[in-house]
């Protein structure tokens, strides 16, 4: 039986773990923390950072792995087509990874090739801060962190600067980008390639809390747009993965409609967090199959089904949110995936990681937008 590497253990990661599995081979997952629940599922587990580049490639020489992949993980993502890269297994190459992880490059290759997206700065230091010239307001975000982190709206100089202190703190690399705030509602892409054919899976509508954080609080899918909209964002999608040269795997690409233009805000060369469940769902496709396939390079091949259902996925940032959860737990709705964790949470949090977890339905399609 051949070995397969899956890149990262947590809760995010474990249908794809047994997606593997299911699929015949060996798995073996990556990650420091031993009492991740990829540790307790995976054929083989091993107990590895997975900022651990080296490291991995290593054991993934001395498996003589066919495949390495991860899902909803910004670092596993660049560990995976690191070591695909160094071996000649199928991936998106370490740039790619880079690419659509680090904001600061995001921008590079936006405008290399004239896609549509928000003037942005990147900033060094208070110093550099201090001297620009800004319109507010302005969103200031982390250049290489993803779920929110580091992400605030700002509206005068003073907020500017204490944003920035923020985004600094949290920020890998220490770059902060200073971007135009657009206006208009927001989706996600998700889409699947395989030897750079692109299709796109499924459209994503992204509701979020109020400023200054926009914190993402619920997803819509299928996201509730016209024809012609649909039509707009498609295109878009397929311009953006051939930008950053994609060639295998998922992609969430996050765009705004600014007076009925798609405008990039990001992509990342991944899953989206809890897609497939909200995929298989509403639409019954198999999309970790989509991934693990292409992963091998082989053709990926999907009909969506118009099941007339929608999926939400929600999430817990305070009392509030718990109480809804209580409810709809308690009615007839069907509950897809339920990571809410147990007794309501103490305080608000200000980002996905730090949320209380999430939950997600299947309910009759109505149009409203979310919230």
């Amino acid at each position: 039986m051949s070995n397969y590497i899956v890149v990262g253990g947590s809760d995010l990661q474990k249908d794809f773990i047994e997606k593997v599995k299911a699929n015949g081979f060996v798995t073996h997952v990556v990650d420091y923390d031993e009492s991740c629940i990829g540790s307790q599922i995976a054929d083989h587990f091993h107990c590895l950072s997975i900022d651990d580049l080296e490291g991995v490639l290593r054991l993934a020489q001395k498996l003589d792995a066919v495949g390495i992949s991860t899902v909803a993980t910004e670092q596993g993502n660049i560990t995976a087509n690191y070591v695909a890269e160094k071996l000649n297994l199928i991936g998106n190459g370490f740039d790619v990874s880079l690419n659509t992880t680090d904001k600061s490059r995001m921008k590079q290759v936006i405008a290399a090739h004239g896609l549509k997206s928000p003037m942005a700065e990147v900033v060094l230091s208070k110093e550099q801060l201090s001297s620009l010239e800004v319109s507010f307001p302005v969103i200031v975000k982390a250049s290489d962190r993803s779920a929110g982190r580091g992400v605030a709206l700002a509206n005068n100089r003073e907020e500017l600067e204490n944003f920035y202190d923020e985004s600094y703190s949290v920020s890998f690399n220490k770059k902060v980008l200073v971007e135009e705030y657009v206006d208009g509602p927001q989706y996600s892409l998700e889409t699947i390639s395989s030897k750079g054919q692109h299709q796109l899976v499924a459209i994503t509508e992204m509701g979020f809390s109020g400023p200054p954080h926009f914190v993402e609080t619920t997803h819509r899918l299928p996201a509730p747009v016209s024809p012609k909209d649909a039509e707009r964002l498609k295109g878009f999608a397929l311009d953006c993965l051939n930008a950053f040269d994609i060639q295998y795997g998922a992609c969430h690409i996050e765009v705004r409609l600014v007076n009925g233009a798609p405008t990039l805000i990001e992509i990342a060369s991944r899953m989206g967090g809890w897609r497939h469940w909200m995929i298989e769902s509403a639409l019954s496709v198999d999309y970790l199959q989509l991934i693990l396939d292409s992963s091998l390079g082989k053709p990926v091949v999907f009909n969506a089904m118009d099941s007339g259902k929608v999926s939400y996925s929600r999430h817990i940032f305070g009392a509030n949110d718990y109480q809804l959860y209580l409810e709809a737990k308690d009615s007839k709705v069907v509950m897809v995936a339920d990571l809410v964790k147990e007794n309501a949470p103490t305080k608000d949090a200000t980002n996905l990681i730090e949320a209380h977890g999430f939950y997600i339905t299947l309910e009759d399609a109505e149009t409203k937008q979310c919230q």
